[in-house]
């Protein structure tokens, strides 16, 4: 995955997956979330977030003030690690169970939407009921062992027809469906995004893309994996205004809505937070 990602914080870096990395992100959180929740209120948005259970356990509070307001909480994984095996998903719902029961969550999204189709039978059997970890063409929505598969929107490019990449990296696998619901083409695009909303309205299709939760507002961490930081340099300017230039012209709505047999013309904002 193009190596480990170290940020910075105040000056002192720290690698991304390291514990002093994920209070800093958790202290960000629990200062902008309020803001966030006032921002999506005062518009009638209800989204849908993608929470690890290491970030509930650690701010309860948060979580359920997200709920309590409305938004449909789905499950990131519980440590924000690849998923690269069974045995690491099995191991990750055990330590999540606190969190699964209290909000049996319909949905799930790995992280870094690394993910194996094998996985959806376990998923089923913990009670999910969508997948939303790979990408395809916008309103390409697929059935599998009782589960459904809600991809974030793709378009495809080359290769075959398994949403499911078999390599632990989803740059390979970009090669065949190119993310364009991805928060790095949102971070691109910003007020020009409306127009691929747009035009999935004029077809009739439902879109489903994703944001960090961070990247709507200024906070103190600097991507700095060498060709990373580069390409990513777009994701460091917050994207509120964004989000409210969008949702003035296009109707967003919680992506298990998406699960009804008759769904309205609109789109699925996700935020994915750990």
């Amino acid at each position: 995955m193009l190596g480990t990602n170290l940020v910075k914080y105040n000056g002192k870096i720290l690698a991304e997956n390291s514990f002093d990395a994920f209070q800093q992100k958790k202290k960000h959180l629990e200062a902008t979330s309020p803001d966030l929740l006032k921002f999506l209120r005062d518009r009638n948005m209800k989204l849908t977030f993608f929470v690890t259970g290491r970030l509930y356990d650690a701010s309860p509070k948060m979580i359920e003030d997200f709920a309590v307001a409305g938004h449909e909480i789905g499950w990131h994984g519980h440590n924000h690690v690849a998923l690269t095996s069974e045995a690491i998903l099995a191991e990750e719902l055990k330590q999540s169970r606190i969190f699964i029961d209290r909000f049996k969550p319909k949905g799930f999204r790995a992280p870094w939407i690394i993910a194996k189709k094998t996985f959806l039978p376990i998923l089923r059997q913990a009670g999910f009921q969508y997948d939303s970890s790979c990408f395809d063409s916008p309103g390409h929505f697929h059935d599998f062992d009782e589960m459904k598969i809600l991809p974030v929107t793709g378009w495809r490019l080359f290769g075959g027809n398994d949403l499911y990449s078999e390599y632990d990296s989803r740059y390979a696998f970009a090669l065949r469906t190119f993310p364009i619901g991805s928060n790095f083409a949102v971070s691109i695009l910003r007020r020009q995004y409306s127009l691929i909303l747009g035009r999935l309205t004029k077809q009739h299709k439902n879109g489903i893309f994703y944001l960090h939760n961070w990247q709507l507002f200024s906070w103190p961490e600097r991507q700095l994996s060498l060709l990373r930081n580069k390409l990513r340099y777009v994701q460091q300017f917050p994207l509120l205004q964004t989000i409210k230039y969008l949702s003035e012209r296009h109707t967003f709505f919680r992506l298990d809505h998406l699960l009804e047999a008759n769904v309205s013309i609109g789109h699925c904002l996700t935020f994915d937070i750990e």
